[in-house]
């Protein structure tokens, strides 16, 4: 099947043990591996190693770090580090069986890792790189072995960090932090590691700028290096992210984002750079870079045509891509242009794909769909079925249920049942666990749909009362609204009495405007109290 092969089976037969493979095999092995990777075989890979190792007595140090990269490479075609490579999950579905050869050769060469012949930094950062991008192909029960070998290379790095090129430091800053192992020796290699990236600051290239600013932010922790990717950035001016690629761009755009860095000068010139190379970008690269903006609150001179670029393109979205996108659309607020990309993707990703989303991605949506104003019913329908069907309300954060529940309420879209569901779950978790907002998010949104939140009302009236001063001036008033005395049954009358009763005492504490108008209004003719409901509207988050 491949060209080295017959040279390989004439000759392995006769071949003696020893330490290191003769040189012919180890040059059929790196053919068939190159030839494996292009037909995007990961079996291959295996099967070849396999072979090989059953005619040596131990794989040599760059024969295991090709194979690797090799398996790596075949699952993910286009593999490189950056944040598009988050999320995705290969086809290839690998057996432990098949990859034990190879990860107990990988074992072999980091306890013998001074047999690297002086090039021990190299071989550790291939192995860093290929075992964090193995870990996300791997079956759940090959992970931990994965993990385990990860270990021992996070402990051989941090001894060879001063050796480090600036190169080999930005690679294993994305490695630690896509492998996200966590613990004290994670949290103390990632600051030696920016201590030792700043010694090398003036050899930083593009990718490495982007690459220590997205590892810093994936793991949510703060250096003095995250100062200088910034003046890396903007040295020369514009001409220096000239030198970034479309990935760097998306990557360092995330990780300020993610980081909550906002320089509006430096975010300026990326979207001009990122205006400049909008056709090479990949869609998951766009969508990271629209969120980025979106997450900083910034203007993005780029919308427009990256949002047509997006649907013009025959790629199918994930549920992932679609929530970023919809998410950041309905944060920069929206035209009547944008509006026909909520409907691509309403058309085109959700309504077919319901059942691929997630408990986080499901409240996103309808957030979103809400937020813009967008009406499609088939959106609302088909996610909040796969609420009912899969019985997802348990996976949803407080605030999540919450958000998605006001979605539908405001929207008037499978409101009742989206109401009869959140409720249920609300009360079957300790009211302790709600915030103030959440929870009166979901007595709002049953006034909404006109479905008094009676048990809400009584499971939360405790928490009222035990902690006021955390119900803020907007969530009182809201609740106000709530307790229209028309919408509510006289039996439980008393109850409501309660409630408005705390209430009124927290005005004569605190200074309360929203709530107190609310009081008025509701006192007012209905026409009057109608105009209130925009500022009963609970704000989310």
């Amino acid at each position: 099947m491949f060209c080295a092969r017959r040279l390989w089976h004439s000759t392995v037969s006769t071949a003696t043990l020893r330490p290191k493979a003769p040189k012919y095999l180890q040059i059929a092995l790196h053919k068939d591996l190159s030839a494996a990777v292009q037909e995007q075989q990961p079996r291959a890979v295996l099967a070849i190693f396999s072979r090989f190792v059953k005619h040596v007595e131990q794989a040599d140090v760059a024969d295991v770090d090709a194979t690797l990269n090799a398996l790596v490479k075949s699952i993910r075609p286009s593999s490189s580090p950056g944040v598009q490579e988050d999320g995705q999950t290969g086809s290839a579905e690998l057996e432990e069986n098949e990859l034990q050869p190879l990860l107990s050769s990988v074992e072999d060469t980091l306890n013998n890792c001074d047999s690297a012949e002086g090039d021990a930094e190299r071989v550790i950062n291939n192995l860093a790189w290929a075992l964090a991008s193995l870990h996300g192909e791997s079956r759940q029960e090959l992970k931990a072995r994965v993990r385990s070998l990860f270990q021992k290379v996070q402990e051989i790095s941090h001894r060879m960090l001063e050796t480090h090129t600036a190169n080999h430091l930005s690679r294993l800053g994305w490695a630690v932090a896509r492998m996200n192992l966590g613990g004290p020796g994670e949290a103390q290699l990632l600051q030696d590691l920016g201590d030792a990236a700043l010694k090398h600051k003036a050899q930083w290239s593009a990718q490495d700028v982007s690459l220590f600013t997205w590892s810093f932010a994936t793991l949510q922790t703060w250096h003095p290096v995250l100062h200088e990717v910034r003046v890396a950035a903007l040295r020369q001016g514009r001409s220096n992210l000239q030198n970034f690629g479309e990935q760097d761009l998306s990557n360092f755009t995330w990780g300020l984002a993610k980081l909550q860095i906002r320089d509006q000068e430096l975010m300026k010139m990326v979207g001009k750079e990122v205006e400049a190379k909008l056709f090479e970008f990949s869609h998951m690269g766009l969508v990271c870079t629209i969120w980025g903006f979106a997450s900083l609150r910034l203007a993005t001179p780029f919308l427009s045509r990256a949002l047509d670029h997006i649907r013009a393109s025959n790629v199918r979205m994930t549920p992932k891509d679609s929530t970023m996108l919809l998410w950041s659309m309905a944060t920069l607020r929206h035209d009547t242009q944008r509006e026909l990309l909520y409907h691509h993707v309403a058309d085109h990703v959700i309504v077919p794909g319901a059942s691929q989303f997630q408990a986080q991605d499901v409240s996103i949506c309808l957030w979103a769909f809400c937020t813009a104003r967008v009406d499609h019913p088939r959106v609302f329908r088909a996610l909040v079925a796969q609420i009912a069907e899969r019985e997802m309300t348990t996976s949803f954060t407080s605030q999540a249920l919450a958000n998605a529940t006001w979605a539908c309420a405001k929207m008037r879209a499978e409101a009742t049942q989206m109401v009869k569901l959140a409720t249920q779950e609300a009360l079957r978790r300790p009211m302790r666990d709600w915030s103030p907002q959440a929870i009166v998010t979901l007595i709002w949104s049953s006034s909404e749909a006109q479905m008094p939140a009676v048990e809400l009302l009584i499971a939360m009236l405790p928490e009222l009362q035990r902690r006021p001063q955390a119900f803020n001036d907007r969530d009182l008033a809201s609740l106000v609204y709530a307790l229209k005395e028309a919408l509510w049954p006289l039996e439980h009358a008393e109850s409501r009495r309660t409630v408005l009763k705390c209430v009124s005492q927290e005005i004569s504490r605190r200074h309360l405007p929203a709530t107190v108008k609310m009081f008025k209004f509701l006192r007012s003719p209905p026409a009057a109290a109608t105009k209130s409901r925009a500022q009963a509207q609970p704000r989310m988050t």
